[in-house]
């Protein structure tokens, strides 16, 4: 989208829907797929699992520290 474009769509008012139809149509905008290349889904994958492998830590941590607070004293000794 050039600058006229911009001033031109800010003057008539915004239309997200025809916008949203004119980028669907212009041959600048094109979604390109994610490669399935062995390796290259093989580290998508482990970034992924490290991620959930991390919140999942994360979320134990909160859980234990939680009940170590809320614990009576005679726990929280021991």
């Amino acid at each position: 989208m050039s600058a006229s474009d911009c001033f031109v769509r800010r003057s008539r008012g915004k239309d997200d829907a025809a916008m949203a139809h004119k980028d669907a149509r212009s041959e600048v905008w094109c979604a390109t797929l994610k490669g399935r290349d062995d390796m290259v889904e093989s580290l998508r994958v482990l970034t992924r699992a490290r991620a959930s492998a991390l919140k999942a830590h994360k979320a134990a941590i909160e859980q234990i520290r939680s009940l170590i607070v809320s614990a009576p004293d005679t726990v929280c000794d021991q």
